[in-house]
């Protein structure tokens, strides 16, 4: 019997505007560009932006045919957890992110189950959540 266990590798964000995402996830957020994929027969060949996240990255691709409908307007895609290296570095990520144009649904806080964390949004409405043990 084989092994039926997944590992999750990626994560696809579908963009209208990739560059925009791009310059937002790189520029802003700070991942680590990785290699450029080109896809077959899923629309658009220009090529898709990897970001390093850890043992899962995330993949900017242009909207395509095997991603359905585009979202409604007001409503997230994709939730994002990124996990900070602790609470002290989270604060701080906070503050440097408040000097940038990002629309936050939170400040930090604690919650019951024992994690900081904070919500904001990326340049096409995508949940990006933030959190520390």
């Amino acid at each position: 019997m084989s092994d039926s266990r997944l590992t999750l590798a990626a994560v696809h964000l579908p963009c209208a505007d990739q560059e925009k995402m791009r310059a937002f996830y790189c520029d802003v957020l700070g991942l680590e560009p990785g290699e450029e994929q080109v896809p077959i027969g899923d629309g658009s060949m220009d090529p898709w932006i990897t970001l390093q996240t850890g043992q899962v990255y995330v993949v900017l691709k242009p909207r395509a045919g095997f991603d359905g409908d585009p979202r409604p307007d007001g409503s997230a895609s994709v939730h994002l957890g990124l996990r900070m290296a602790n609470r002290e570095v989270l604060d701080e990520a906070y503050d440097e992110l408040t000097k940038h144009d990002i629309e936050f649904r939170s400040p930090p806080k604690d919650w019951p189950w024992g994690e900081r964390a904070f919500f904001f949004l990326d340049p096409e409405g995508n949940l990006v959540e933030y959190f520390a043990s």
